[in-house]
């Protein structure tokens, strides 16, 4: 029976991971070349616009390159979390994806889903190491 709700459970944490992103993801979406979208962000600035994403991106973005000091947010098809880059004339990117409506304002992003995701998994490893 408990190893029944255990599965009931991962089956519906996994649902809720993947799911999160789901149809019509609202990000923000602008550039740094206008006001207020670097950080600290100003979702009330020109130039700043809330969109709906098309149902096969996965995510909202953020973007920022030391190269030209600039900050992007969008939709994106990238994956969730944070990665950096460093090419071989020294330009660092910086991107972020998450899974929320408007998540991209933060100045550092952690997607919720992702959080949930990884305390709903610890949960379970905890839950079987029990049995």
């Amino acid at each position: 029976m408990e190893r029944n709700w255990i599965f009931v459970m991962a089956c519906f944490g996994l649902l809720f991971c993947l799911v999160a992103p789901g149809f019509g993801l609202q990000c923000y979406t602008c550039d740094s070349r206008g006001t207020g979208c670097g950080d600290p962000f100003n979702k009330e600035a020109t130039g700043i616009t809330p969109a709906t994403c098309e149902p096969h991106v996965l995510a909202c973005g953020k973007w920022v390159s030391n190269a030209t000091r600039t900050v992007v947010r969008g939709c994106t098809s990238q994956s969730t979390g944070c990665d950096y880059s460093r090419d071989s004339s020294g330009v660092e990117t910086y991107r972020c994806g998450c899974l929320t409506d408007f998540c991209n304002a933060a100045s550092d992003m952690y997607s919720h889903a992702t959080i949930s995701g990884l305390l709903f998994a610890l949960m379970v490893v905890r839950c079987l190491t029990k049995l």
